[in-house]
């Protein structure tokens, strides 16, 4: 049996059914103004962080400090409060702003005698080796390059050669005559950071660089030049010139 509802009870419906719709209509609007309001203040934020009167923010600069003062300001308008403790969003921190050799030699004892370098031309140390004193004896690594298993690319300076304790002279850069896949390979894994680590994981206890005979700019010292990275490289990390090296080798 078809039992028809008053009229009275289907436009009550039929209002219901409207003003539902008109709700769900308000807030869909509602959220897409919302989102595009953050969506635009998102733009500003990046615009304004990213325009070059920063100047790039380099830790330290007036670019970097303008950045800071802008974010802290936005944040407080965002509602947060300063850590328990602090009255401000702004905290001081330390960074390293730059490295210099203070004074590095690198002495060779052979037959008796010992010549000892010290000009930057000679021995410069590499910006993230540890400020220390080592002697011993000295390991030949090529060019001291690993690359790990999982590239399944087999090479490994290390591979025929006990270096624990010692002293390690490497190449810079990597092998000259190689193409293609190979010459991208180990160009990966030929940084000097890189080759500082690799030495110490295999039990080195210093690392001394040498550009070689067949590079473009043969028998030049490494300049020390600022490393971004923070942390040192728990080695003793060095670089030889011309004259140094070839007292090195030639005594070898």
């Amino acid at each position: 049996m078809i039992r028809r509802l008053p009229s009275r009870r289907l436009g009550f419906l039929a209002v219901a059914l409207v003003l539902a719709s008109a709700g769900s209509a308000f807030t869909a609007e509602a959220h897409r103004e919302a989102a595009t309001t953050a969506l635009d203040h998102l733009r500003a934020d990046v615009a304004r962080l990213a325009s070059p009167e920063l100047e790039g923010r380099l830790t330290g600069t007036e670019g970097e400090r303008e950045a800071a003062s802008y974010l802290a300001r936005r944040l407080a308008e965002l509602g947060a409060q300063p850590l328990p403790g602090e009255d401000d969003l702004l905290l001081p921190f330390e960074f390293t702003a730059g490295t210099s050799d203070a004074g590095s030699t690198f002495s060779l004892t052979a037959g008796g005698t010992t010549r000892s370098f010290s000009e930057a031309a000679q021995v410069q140390a590499l910006s993230f080796s540890e400020s220390a004193q080592a002697s011993g004896e000295v390991v030949f690594a090529g060019y001291g390059l690993k690359v790990p298993e999982s590239q399944d690319f087999g090479y490994d300076s290390y591979a025929t050669l006990d270096v624990k304790d010692k002293i390690v002279i490497a190449l810079r850069y990597f092998p000259e005559d190689l193409e293609g896949d190979a010459r991208a390979t180990l160009a990966r894994y030929s940084g000097l950071r890189y080759k500082a680590l690799t030495a110490r994981e295999n039990g080195a206890k210093a690392l001394i660089l040498v550009t070689g005979p067949r590079s473009a700019i043969a028998g030049e010292s490494i300049p020390m030049t600022f490393d971004t990275a923070s942390a040192g490289s728990g080695i003793i990390a060095a670089s030889l010139g011309g004259v140094a090296a070839a007292a090195l080798f030639g005594a070898a």
